[in-house]
């Protein structure tokens, strides 16, 4: 009987696929998120949820039947993917289901199809991720990562209670209190078991306890993300330890005003970085070499004062990239779903052209390309190519130009379908 159902179930699965009509986006200019060059007059074939071919305009078509898309003048771009999100840090308030629909609706009509959350309640994350994996609400894809840190973290922030309600405080398998005395094996798998695909180090941990969660989620397949520095455990540290991603290029720069942390203090990030910042750039060649990620989220530091925390991520930034280090992008915090005007991801991406003078083409790249590898979903989505998921973000004018020309959405696409909201 079971084997009977499953034959039917693929035989109505391919019969729908065929039965789809194809989409011809036709005559665009590709920016195809891999950091080359802007090629002009390129036509793309979707089929199903996936691009089918991609060709030069005015070359024949394989296929008969398919709808056309007069894309002339239009930019065409892998959807995007904000790296630092949190979703559900307070599904009973702030983050109720119905709230959160709405934001990840946004979000996809802007062209995000993709989000790395950052921790909160995964009872909420891993409903809202099977939801935008099938398409059945309208979101970007979700993939959510666990909190681990030490007792005094679960002590003194009021966003684990919040987080973890119906559980102990620390309890909890997505917010798990860590001490030299935890089962590292055990709490490894009572992560594994939310769904996360990854652990995010946050505070309060010793470089023992950091290597030895690395090590253990390494082991039972789940990647490892941490704060830059988890004082007074600094940046190298964590780097040694093999962790996959740091967060926050402000927390990064830490590494070179050591200066406090060799006297048994917090180091101060709001000294000023200096442009020569050897510690920095050593540490950076040390990060490329492990093919450690750097998620900057610079534009949450930007009102901080003093002036020099924001302007120390900038520089830190610049120095992680001049030095090979892979970025992806994130911005930690909440979009405003009644104000299209001011999309975080995208304000994200013109800071680091305009105030860290990264490339244009290489941030475009971080916030696809790059997060899409680091996620280990690279096979499948953050570029234009041929075999990926149809994610196509389209725009009336070169972001290359102008980030900001990401919010003038022509079409967005998810597993190869219009995204409604978008149009």
């Amino acid at each position: 009987m079971k084997t009977t159902l499953l034959l039917l179930m693929t035989f109505f699965s391919i019969t729908y696929i065929q039965a789809q009509k194809a989409i011809l986006l036709e005559n665009f200019n590709l920016i195809d998120g891999t950091g080359r060059d802007l090629q002009k007059n390129k036509s793309l074939l979707i089929r199903a949820d996936t691009i089918h071919s991609i060709f030069n305009y005015g070359d024949k078509i394989l296929i008969d039947d398919f709808e056309t898309i007069d894309m002339s003048g239009k930019y065409l771009l892998p959807g995007l993917i904000d790296g630092h999100t949190h979703l559900a840090t307070d599904p009973s308030s702030n983050n109720t289901i119905s709230i959160v629909e709405k934001q990840l609706k946004f979000m996809l009509a802007h062209g995000i199809t993709g989000v790395r959350d950052m921790g909160g309640d995964a009872r909420l994350l891993s409903y809202l991720s099977r939801q935008a994996l099938l398409d059945e609400i309208e979101s970007p894809d979700i993939y959510y990562s666990v909190i681990m840190a030490g007792p005094r973290f679960y002590s003194r922030d009021n966003r684990v209670n919040r987080g973890s309600k119906g559980v102990n405080v620390g309890e909890a398998p997505w917010m798990q209190s860590i001490n030299t005395n935890t089962n590292i094996e055990l709490a490894i798998a009572k992560a594994k078991g939310t769904g996360a695909i990854g652990i995010k180090l946050y505070s309060d941990l010793n470089e023992e306890m950091i290597k030895n969660i690395t090590e253990e989620a390494r082991k039972q397949g789940m990647l490892v993300w941490a704060h830059a520095a988890i004082f007074p455990v600094l940046p190298s540290l964590i780097v040694n330890a093999d962790v996959n991603a740091l967060s926050h290029a402000a927390l990064w720069s830490s590494e070179q005003l050591v200066h406090a942390a060799e006297k048994g203090k917090r180091p101060v990030i709001d000294t000023v970085l200096n442009n020569s910042a050897p510690k920095l750039e050593k540490l950076a060649i040390l990060m490329a070499q492990k093919n450690i990620f750097l998620d900057p989220t610079v534009i949450v530091f930007k009102n901080a004062k003093p002036t020099s925390i924001y302007n120390n991520g900038l520089l830190a930034t610049k120095i992680a990239f001049s030095n090979g280090v892979k970025l992806t992008l994130g911005t930690d915090r909440p979009y405003d779903v009644e104000n299209s005007e001011e999309i975080p991801l995208i304000e994200e991406m013109e800071a680091l052209v305009r105030d860290a003078h990264i490339p244009a083409i290489e941030v475009i790249k971080a916030a696809t390309k790059n997060s899409a590898d680091l996620l280990n979903i690279g096979d499948y989505v953050g570029t234009i190519e041929t075999g990926k998921k149809a994610n196509i973000l389209v725009v009336d004018k070169n972001p290359l130009d102008d980030m900001r020309n990401l919010l003038e959405v022509f079409k967005v696409f998810k597993n190869g379908a219009v995204v409604k909201g978008a149009n």
